[in-house]
């Protein structure tokens, strides 16, 4: 490839690779060889070769089998350790010496003899199981004048091994294996950035593989003009890349992808010319530091929940006046509800329909230090993509047929100070969703049609029942974006999962309905109360709103029995719908031997005479059901 068209490529913001049909490097722009590591210039010089028998070997692995190159336990007998207990995601921290021409018999006895002598002679090492892997780890020792120190920072996310006083240390992401190699007293080799790209990861080493030399005097690993599988794992990911280049025509956008253990957001393509296929280029974009968010949430969160801000249940129950509830549940709700309006960081709020999402999302802007500004509600379902896009960055005028001459302002400058909630977030488009994280890393964005940028201080509250991790998985929502929104996670609990808040639910909702209709205020019998809490209300809120809303209007008087309830046109349009007639009278059953229960206390023998079902019976369907008893 020309310099011309190289420059413009070192200049692009993403990293780009194209192969042509060989499969062979034609370009490798410079963003490109930053994520992967290949510009990586170290300070501590150590000229390439490869390991070999009698070197000394120092690993830290803070998760065994997670980007070291599946590293496992076989593979540490080469340094002469011999553990049956060390398990794929356990630390390890260990030193041995480099031997692959002693074996050892299979038996275990033997085996276990030669391990013990040699962990005494040409060994020392320390394992730490998942469930205890937090705080710090550290191994020490000296092996003929080498002294040692190995340490795991779970803190940090650090990575150290020292040597005769000189540190080699490294950060880490997720999983990592770090490795330093002496040989006749001297530096051999030691791990550093973009060692998967350059095929070093410890297995790689420990299978006696060439690795490159180090430092400043170093010379520059130069991919281009190399077999696209020399530079890069054989990782689906790089193996889609070669196909597209090789075989299939290939078009895949903004997928995520983990490309030699970095995480990216890349696209796919299948290069022509002149109608000619010519190869395929992949660009991509290192999301690493959007995975902190996700730690930083979590950091966020550990610390809400600590604050000395302890609310009393006389407190919560003052401030949160409309998402009404008495479950722990609830309450636990709105102590998190309340330390997040207390700070700008984007929420995310789950559950099923009719939860009270929406609810929750204007008792936080309300409590917030903008609840003197507009809190800006749009539903992300409602709207086909272009009006969607208008309605919430706003238009210029003439920006397309039927606009308005003077332009309009969009929701986003609407809630400048305020709150933006987005209703539904799930449904949005992946053209919107990208609109949407450039908003957010920036606060600003352009009008449809505009050229000028506009800033707005907008605090973003997200809802969706959609379960968005599965969605990220089949390609229908971002996964960056998802950070961005996810800072701090609230799910809400169907009504079903806390039935104790159905009473209070019922008194708020009662004098909403009845000033709506017109009727005077109502009671509810306790029979009746008792029948909407043994209900499964698929429908949420919603649907006992409506229940309720009928009883009335269907009332001769002020009273609310529990024959006034009608359930049947509700269950039908809110309950999962059975195809088969088996389905359908195998959920009818298990309804009715839940609500038998509820209604008599859970007394077996009771029920049993209810149901006219024999023991053995009744037990059988619990099982088949997964019916517990408490239910």
């Amino acid at each position: 490839m020309n310099g011309f068209l190289m420059e413009i490529l070192d200049n692009i913001s993403e990293g780009v690779i194209i192969i042509d049909t060989e499969g062979i490097i034609t370009a490798y722009n410079k963003r490109a060889r930053e994520i992967f590591g290949i510009l990586k210039n170290d300070e501590i010089f150590h000229e390439g070769g490869q390991i070999r028998q009698g070197d000394y070997v120092f690993i830290v692995d803070n998760k065994l089998g997670k980007d070291d190159g599946n590293l496992n336990r076989k593979d540490l007998r080469k340094i002469q350790i011999y553990d049956g207990t060390i398990c794929e995601g356990d630390s390890v921290l260990c030193f041995g010496v480099y031997d692959t021409r002693k074996t050892y018999g299979q038996g275990s006895q033997k085996v276990e003899k030669n391990h013990k002598y040699k962990k005494e002679k040409e060994c020392n090492y320390k394992v730490v199981k998942e469930e205890n892997q937090k705080g710090q780890v550290v191994l020490n020792g000296m092996y003929k004048r080498i002294s040692y120190e190995l340490q795991i920072n779970y803190i940090e996310k650090t990575l150290n091994i020292k040597i005769n006083g000189t540190n080699y240390r490294t950060k880490y992401k997720n999983g990592m294996g770090h490795m330093v190699i002496i040989r006749n007293g001297s530096l051999l080799f030691y791990q550093s950035s973009g060692y998967t790209a350059r095929n070093e990861t410890i297995k790689h080493i420990l299978e006696e593989k060439t690795f490159r030399e180090k430092g400043k005097s170093a010379i520059v690993f130069e991919p281009i003009g190399k077999q696209i599988f020399e530079v890069h794992e054989k990782s689906k990911e790089i193996l889609e890349f070669y196909k597209a280049a090789t075989a299939n025509h290939i078009v895949d956008e903004n997928k995520f992808m983990e490309i030699n253990g970095i995480p990216t957001i890349s696209s796919i393509r299948t290069l022509y010319h002149e109608g000619r296929k010519i190869g395929a280029m992949i660009r991509v974009e290192d999301i690493s530091e959007l995975k902190k968010i996700t730690e930083e949430r979590n950091i966020l969160v550990e610390n809400l929940k600590k604050t000395e801000l302890l609310l009393e249940d006389k407190r919560v129950f003052e401030d949160f006046k409309e998402f009404v509830g008495i479950s722990n549940h609830s309450i636990n709700i709105k102590k998190l509800a309340y330390k997040a309006s207390k700070t700008n960081s984007s929420i995310l709020i789950l559950g099923e329909s009719g939860t009270g999402k929406t609810t929750l999302a204007k008792e936080i802007h309300n409590l917030s230090n903008r609840k003197e500004h507009a809190m800006v509600h749009l539903n992300c379902a409602s709207l086909p993509e272009g009006l969607l896009e208008s309605e919430l960055f706003g238009y210029e005028g003439g920006a397309f047929t039927n606009s308005k001459k003077q332009g309009k302002m969009g929701l986003l400058q609407l809630a400048h100070k305020g709150t933006l909630f987005l209703d539904e977030i799930g449904d949005m488009t992946l053209q919107t969703q990208g609109k949407i994280l450039n908003f957010l890393q920036s606060k600003k964005f352009y009008k449809v049609g505009g050229t000028e940028e506009i800033y707005v201080d907008t605090r973003i509250i997200c809802a969706t029942n959609k379960n968005l991790e599965k969605a990220i998985e089949e390609g229908n929502f971002r996964e960056d974006l998802y950070y961005r929104i996810n800072i701090i996670p609230i799910y809400i609990e169907a009504i079903r999962n806390r039935v104790e808040d159905i009473p209070v639910l019922v008194n708020a909702l009662l004098p909403r309905i009845v000033d709506k209709l017109g009727r005077e205020l109502v009671t509810i019998t306790s029979e009746a109360m008792n029948k909407l809490m043994t209900y499964p209300w698929y429908g949420n809120i919603r649907e006992l709103e409506n229940i309720l809303e009928r009883a009335i209007t269907l009332s001769d008087s002020n009273i609310i029995y529990s024959k006034n309830l009608l359930f049947q046109i509700d269950r039908m349009l809110n309950k999962p719908i059975c195809t088969t007639l088996k389905g359908s009278l195998e959920e009818y059953e298990k309804e009715i031997i839940i609500r038998t229960l509820r209604s008599k206390n859970g007394n077996i023998r009771v029920v049993l005479n209810e149901l006219g079902i024999g023991k053995t019976s009744f037990y059988e369907k619990l099982k088949k059901y997964n019916i517990k008893l408490h239910e």
